[in-house]
């Protein structure tokens, strides 16, 4: 079964911190009846939790939990009833049945792994973003889709678990490629620079670049370059003299839209910019190098950055590992059975989700 992770709904990591933000407000909004529709039938917050709509391994995922994801996908991309036709339904009944079958997955596994750890802040946290989740849309409003406190609770923890295995997964994964970078950068050496350019172009007084009709950067005239080529010598020699530093008068010349520090390995720039960057020793301030996007001066603030370096190779590592993430999903998916997994579609289509856009948004709630 190929998973599609088209949307994120792991609620620990994402409506946690938005209901964190202060967004309580419109609780009192949301008071509603004890009763949830599906389709025709009404359903009490008792049978919401008995109806099962899939079963991992020994794992019943009910219907109160998948309204719950709804209203999650829902809020998130505050969707509209005018915009719920057929087949957004279709999509939207597919996206959270692939994403509510991961996440089981993946809570299974959390289950499995002694080495795993989910601290008491962690389940602290994941308390308090129940709490704020649940105040927030209101019980009335949740009883209405057969969710009471317990499911809320529930799920982020179950979520806290999840997000733990994806943690650990990214984190192995990027400690198995690390060897790989470290080959491959160790030639390179990096360096911090601070530099002040004076740009070719235009830029307006909030230090937006200028754009003509046909959205071109506007050439500074050659008479305006003369200008900006006196300028950066000016600040060249004032800068070498130690009269103020580089940052200063990157300021008093108005030059911080197009300036700043530069993070970067010998070799990575055009040749005049790197014949000058490896020429400088720490402290130096560069003579002024001209180049197509007009006038620099450098100043070297470190030679040889080996915490930028061994940053560099992590974060390469952890780009990698977040590539073959997805693969990995594939894996567990595929040990789990998901492709022979039965789904009550029954259920899940007759979930009325124009309804629960529109009540969301008479609510105040988006």
């Amino acid at each position: 079964m190929k998973i599609k992770r088209i949307i994120s709904l792991i609620i620990v990591q994402m409506l946690c911190v938005f209901m964190l933000a202060g967004c309580s407000g419109n609780a009192q909004q949301a008071q509603g009846e004890g009763v949830a529709l599906v389709g025709e039938q009404i359903i009490s917050v008792e049978d919401a939790k008995k109806t099962v709509v899939f079963t991992i391994e020994e794992e019943d995922v009910t219907l109160d939990e998948m309204y719950l994801y709804y209203i999650q996908y829902l809020f998130n991309n505050k969707v509209t009833a005018e915009q719920m036709n057929d087949a957004k339904k279709a999509e939207l009944d597919s996206t959270v049945v692939s994403q509510m079958m991961v996440d089981t997955v993946e809570y299974l596994l959390a289950l499995q792994m002694e080495e795993l750890e989910v601290t008491d802040e962690d389940l602290a946290e994941s308390q308090k973003g129940a709490e704020n989740f649940y105040n927030f849309f209101g019980e009335g409003t949740l009883a209405n889709y057969g969710i009471d406190k317990a499911t809320v609770e529930e799920l982020f923890r179950k979520q806290t678990y999840v997000a733990a295995v994806t943690n650990k997964a990214i984190e192995d994964l990027s400690k198995s490629n690390l060897e790989q970078y470290e080959e491959e950068y160790k030639d390179l050496n990096f360096h911090s620079i601070t530099y002040a350019l004076f740009p070719s172009i235009a830029y307006d007084e909030e230090g937006n670049k200028v754009s003509d009709e046909a959205g071109n950067n506007v050439s500074l005239s050659e008479s305006e370059m003369k200008q900006q080529l006196a300028k950066a010598q000016e600040l060249q020699k004032r800068a070498a003299s130690g009269e103020k530093t580089m940052e200063e008068l990157i300021e008093e010349y108005g030059v911080s839209h197009c300036s700043g520090v530069e993070r970067n390995y010998e070799g990575a720039y055009a040749k005049e910019l790197n014949d000058v960057v490896k020429a400088l020793n720490e402290g130096d301030v560069s003579e002024v190098i001209t180049m197509d996007a007009g006038y620099m001066v450098a100043r070297m603030d470190k030679k040889n950055d080996q915490e930028y370096k061994d940053y560099m190779i992590s974060y390469a590592a952890q780009q990698m590992a977040q590539s073959l993430l997805p693969k990995m999903q594939e894996k567990w998916a595929e040990q789990a059975g998901l492709d022979k997994v039965v789904v009550d579609e029954k259920t899940v289509s007759a979930i009325d989700a124009k309804a629960i856009c529109g009540e969301m948004k008479m609510k105040g709630l988006y």
